[in-house]
């Protein structure tokens, strides 16, 4: 039933043109910013760990503008999820020394992306996905979301595999077969596949290779 739901509320989403998904993130950044209890504590906690230097109301404007770009991530799944490879595409410029991926992955080198949750992380991993022989995902407790959540974001021909000893196995493979793959650094491991290390400062739960 989520997943139904979520790709409703998606395709939905996917009606409007990023320009326009960027105006409307911010009165929504600001509804969910009162009606979400829980986003609000974490964010302050976060930000309150991160930067202890700066002053409470520099580091509330920094949680507000979070939650803006919070937004702006929620209203790009449908065009992640619903648009068609040739206009997605238009929404991108040339990369960058995207010549040195080729000639590395020509050489026979394993290539390891590392793209943590920022920014238009979603589309990253879609435009580069079909270069991608295997990436690492946090599967979620609905299996219904989890297969929508797939199926959208290999329909490029990504290919995931979950983010734990059985995944990590997978995506070490491709690496020494000459492959590329790719990880989210920042995500939770499950209990007893991650060790903790220093963020900031602070110790957090960190996914090992």
């Amino acid at each position: 039933m989520k997943g139904a739901v979520f790709r409703f509320l998606a395709w939905l989403t996917g009606l409007l043109p990023p320009r326009m998904s960027r105006v409307v993130a911010r009165p929504l950044a600001t509804l969910l910013w009162r009606v979400s209890s829980r986003l609000r504590r974490v964010s302050r906690i976060n930000l309150g760990l991160c930067y202890p230097e700066l002053e409470e109301g520099a580091r509330e404007a920094l949680a507000r503008e979070s939650m803006h770009h919070y937004a702006c991530t929620a209203l790009e799944v449908g065009v992640n999820w619903y648009w068609r490879r040739s206009r997605f595409d238009r929404l991108f410029e040339a990369p960058v020394g995207w010549s040195h991926f080729d000639e590395a992955l020509a050489a026979g080198n394993g290539l390891l992306f590392l793209a943590p949750h920022f920014g238009a992380w979603e589309m990253l991993g879609l435009a580069v996905s079909r270069d991608l022989a295997a990436t690492l995902y946090k599967p979620g407790s609905d299996e219904s979301l989890n297969r929508a959540l797939r199926e959208r974001r290999e329909r490029f021909g990504a290919r995931l595999v979950p983010a734990n000893r059985r995944g990590l196995k997978v995506l070490m493979d491709q690496l020494r077969e000459g492959a590329a793959a790719a990880v989210l650094p920042d995500q939770e491991p499950t209990g007893g596949d991650g060790r903790f290390a220093p963020f900031f400062g602070v110790p957090a739960l960190t996914g090992v290779i």
